[in-house]
């Protein structure tokens, strides 16, 4: 799959945050970007339109990003597709939390965009 030709959801309730990683993914040559501000609008979203990876912050609104992860791995369609959780925080129970959620990988929110590059090159490009 070409990278440049993957759709990636943006979803975090943080619209400069959102902002800031829709920037990083144009940057490294990603054109096809959906975003959602809040887990809840981004499972309606996923009734409509197919992506090929998920980024989601872990701190939001009503459902947070594990349990937007934890409701999609229940689909079949979702069972296998790359899923990130972004965060600030560094514990060792929340990453925990985050593997058992089904978080594909958790990505920090301070990781550079080269390595955010590298990462979904590795997801997406099979």
């Amino acid at each position: 799959m070409m990278l440049k030709s993957s759709t990636i959801l943006v979803v975090d309730d943080s619209l400069v945050s959102r902002q800031m990683l829709v920037f990083t993914l144009m940057e490294i040559g990603f054109n096809n970007i959906l975003q959602a501000d809040s887990a809840e609008k981004a499972l309606e979203l996923l009734k409509e339109e197919d992506v090929d990876a998920i980024i989601t912050d872990l701190h939001m609104g009503e459902m947070n990003g594990m349990e937007m992860i934890k409701s999609l791995r229940e689909v079949s369609r979702f069972k296998g597709k790359p899923i990130f959780l972004l965060t600030g925080e560094d514990g060792t129970q929340m990453k925990k939390d985050a593997r058992n959620s089904g978080a594909t990988l958790i990505l920090n929110k301070s990781d550079s965009a080269t390595k955010f590059k590298r990462v979904l090159a590795h997801y997406l490009d099979r």
